[in-house]
C-alpha cells in the first residue's frame, strides 16, 4: 500500500503498489497528482513526493524533521512542506502554469508572435472565448450594484440626506468589483499561459489567482503610478514605463515571486523588446477596434487572441517554450 499526502491540499492518500507512477485527479482538490514509488516508510514517501524529487528514505526522513519559516505569515512549518498549514501559502517552486520557466531574455519579431498565437489560438478557441465571457459576465455582475446605487443618486430617488453615505456605499463597492475584476483577470493570465505552453487547460483555472492577488495588487498599485507620474511629466516616459514593466503579471504567477522581483523580471526581459512591445500593442488595439466595430461581437473572438497574445509574447521574450502547433 502507497500513502502519500496531495502536493496541493495535503489530502492523504493511498493506493495500490501496483498504481505507482501512475496520474490521477486528487479526489480532495480534484488536481492531478503521481503516485510516487512504494516504500517502506510512508512518511519518506510524503517527503519525497512533495520536494519533488527521488530522494533516499533516510534523506526524505530527515528533510521532515527540519523547518522553514513560510515567506507570507512568518509561522515556523515543515522544511518537507508543500503548502503553509496556517496561511495557506504554496511554497513549491512552481507556478499554477506546470514547472518553473527559465528565464532567458531574448530578442522576439513583432510578426512571429503574432503568426505563433494564431497557430496556438485556433484549436484552443473554444476553451479561450469561454474563459473571457465568463469572467466579464462575472465582471459586470460585479460592477452593477455600484451602477444601480449611481443610478438611484442621480434619479433623486434617494433622498438628499443620504446622499453622503450613498456615496460612500458607491466607493465601497466600486472598491469591491475592481477587487473582483482583479481577480478574474489573475484567473485568466493562468489559463493563457497554460494555454501558450500547451499545457493542460480547465475552465476553472479562471478561478484559481486567489493565492496571487495580494502580490498582484501590490505590483499594480505600482505600475499605475509609475505610468501615471510617467505620463504626467511627459506622455512618452509613461508609455515607456507602460510597455517595459506591462508583463509583471505574467511573470509573478510563471515565477511565484514577489512584488518586486515581478517588476525587476519584467523590466530584464522587455529590456530590448520595447520597439516590438511597442508595435505589438499597436496591433492589440487595431485589433479591439475593429472587434467593436464588428457590432462589438467581435470582442468576444479578438479580446481572447489579444490575452493569448500576451502570454505568449512574454514566454518568447522570457525564452520559453510554446505549444506545438496543432497538426
Amino acid at each position: 500500500m502507497i500513502e502519500f499526502s496531495c502536493p496541493h491540499c495535503q489530502k492523504v492518500l493511498k493506493t495500490s503498489d501496483e498504481k505507482a507512477g501512475v496520474q490521477a485527479k486528487c479526489p480532495g482538490c480534484g488536481e492531478v497528482v503521481t503516485v510516487p514509488l512504494a516504500s517502506a516508510d510512508p512518511a519518506s514517501d510524503i517527503a519525497a513526493f512533495d520536494a519533488g524529487a527521488a530522494e533516499s528514505s533516510s534523506d526524505a526522513t530527515e528533510a521532515i524533521g527540519e523547518m522553514q519559516t513560510c515567506p507570507m505569515c512568518g509561522k515556523e512549518i515543515k522544511a518537507a512542506a508543500v503548502k503553509c498549514r496556517y496561511c495557506g501559502e504554496d511554497l513549491r517552486p512552481t507556478g499554477d502554469t506546470g514547472q518553473r520557466g527559465q528565464i532567458n531574455p531574448t530578442i522576439i519579431d513583432a510578426g512571429t508572435v503574432l503568426n505563433r498565437t494564431w497557430e496556438i489560438y485556433k484549436p484552443q478557441m473554444g476553451i479561450t472565448i469561454g474563459a473571457f465571457a465568463i469572467t466579464w459576465f462575472l465582471g459586470q455582475l460585479a460592477g452593477a450594484p455600484a451602477q444601480i446605487v449611481n443610478v438611484l443618486m442621480g434619479s433623486g430617488v434617494i433622498d438628499q440626506d443620504f446622499a453622503p453615505l450613498m456615496a460612500v456605499g458607491v466607493i465601497v463597492l466600486a472598491f469591491a468589483a475592481n477587487a473582483v475584476s482583479l481577480y478574474l483577470n489573475i484567473g485568466q493570465s493562468i489559463l493563457m499561459l497554460k494555454v501558450a505552453r500547451g499545457d493542460t487547460v480547465e475552465i476553472t483555472d479562471v478561478f484559481r489567482g486567489g493565492r496571487y492577488f495580494w502580490r498582484t495588487l501590490g505590483a499594480a498599485i505600482l505600475f499605475g503610478l509609475m505610468v501615471t507620474f510617467g505620463t504626467i511629466a511627459c506622455i512618452i516616459p509613461g508609455i515607456i514605463l507602460a510597455l517595459m514593466f506591462a508583463p509583471f503579471m505574467f511573470v509573478l504567477i510563471d515565477q511565484n515571486c514577489g512584488v518586486m522581483d515581478s517588476l525587476k523580471i519584467a523590466k530584464s526581459v522587455t529590456k530590448n523588446n520595447l520597439m516590438t512591445s511597442f508595435v505589438l500593442g499597436l496591433a492589440a488595439f487595431g485589433l479591439v477596434l475593429g472587434g467593436l466595430l464588428a457590432f462589438c461581437v467581435g470582442i468576444f473572438l479578438v479580446i481572447p487572441y489579444v490575452m493569448l497574445m500576451q502570454a505568449v509574447t512574454y514566454l518568447m521574450m522570457s525564452g520559453q517554450p510554446l505549444a506545438r502547433p496543432a497538426t
